[in-house]
């Protein structure tokens, strides 16, 4: 919620202040990224009713492995991602695409503890990472 609140503040300032400048045709490839992450989050929520801010197992937890969970491990952080990515493009900000370095690694960061995590308590999450070996972006990493 930091990493949101901080680009939403620095977004705001960059507007207000004329800080900065995008050409205005970048700004629908802006759009399109913040449209497809909100897509992604959209589909993990419809195939993961386990998902939320913090991690947790719950007793009649499985893996989920349907749905954008087929291809990446982490999803919801890779809408998220396309999201921080988009908004600043598509507001017109290179001052809020400074931010996306530090929430990427936050991002990983997290992410790789969730991993220990559901490797330790969630029964065949391990499997699943043999199977899905791609964790936020499909063929890459």
């Amino acid at each position: 919620m930091l990493g949101l609140w901080t680009l939403a503040v620095v977004l705001v300032l960059d507007s207000r202040n004329g800080w900065s400048s995008i050409p205005v045709y970048l700004i629908p490839i802006g759009d399109l990224l913040d449209a497809a992450g909100l897509i992604l989050v959209w589909l993990v929520f419809r195939a993961n009713p386990f998902a939320g801010a913090t991690v947790t197992v719950e007793t009649e937890q499985t893996v989920i492995s349907t749905g954008p969970y087929a291809h990446i491990r982490h999803p919801f952080y890779s809408g998220l991602l396309l999201v921080f990515l988009g908004a600043p493009v598509a507001l017109g900000s290179w001052w809020g695409l400074v931010l996306f370095p530090a929430l990427l690694s936050i991002f990983i960061w997290r992410l790789r503890d969730e991993e220990s995590y559901l490797a330790e308590h969630l029964p065949g999450y391990q499997d699943y990472c043999n199977k899905v070996t791609h964790r936020l972006i499909p063929l890459i990493w």
